[in-house]
């Protein structure tokens, strides 16, 4: 974790906390997942599988920056898959679903999705489409109405 301080002639100092994978302005915070960098696999604690191979996600639940993120498995396991050296995140229909939680009386106001495949989800509040939910609420399931393919997850949080 890193604090930054930014300060120039005439405006107010605005102090922002970094850590891996998300930051804070002291108002809005986010959260990064990264499904596609092996930097980010590692900040999760994920195993980057073998080419043609997936490492499934199980029911761990996993942190970035304040955010939880827990992943149901559908008609196949929700897993990192490994295509020829590219990693993303694989979710099936069928029951597949993310659920993105925040503590501390917190509020989840958008998730970003990007990808081959991001706009297959229905979101249990808020509005999904194309890819982004926005909203207001301290936990968000969004469940996978065909195949997602998902590079990274950007979570903003109040």
């Amino acid at each position: 974790t890193a604090t930054i301080t930014v300060s120039y002639a005439g405006a107010e100092d605005k102090t922002f906390q970094i850590t891996q994978g998300g930051y804070s302005s002291g108002e809005e915070e986010v959260a990064e997942f990264i499904f596609n960098t092996d930097a980010g696999l590692a900040a999760l604690g994920i195993e980057k599988p073998e080419t043609g191979k997936g490492t499934e996600l199980g029911d761990e639940t996993y942190t970035i920056n304040g955010v939880s993120l827990t992943a149901t498995s559908g008609s196949t396991a929700t897993r990192v898959w490994n295509s020829q050296g590219a990693t993303d995140l694989r979710i099936y229909k069928s029951g597949g679903s993310l659920t993105f939680s925040v503590g501390n009386s917190k509020k989840i106001t958008s998730i970003v999705m990007t990808g081959g495949t991001t706009g297959v989800f229905t979101a249990d509040s808020g509005d999904f489409s194309a890819g982004t939910w926005t909203g207001s609420a301290s936990s968000v399931t969004l469940t996978a109405t065909n195949t997602g393919k998902i590079d990274t997850i950007t979570v903003t949080y109040e």
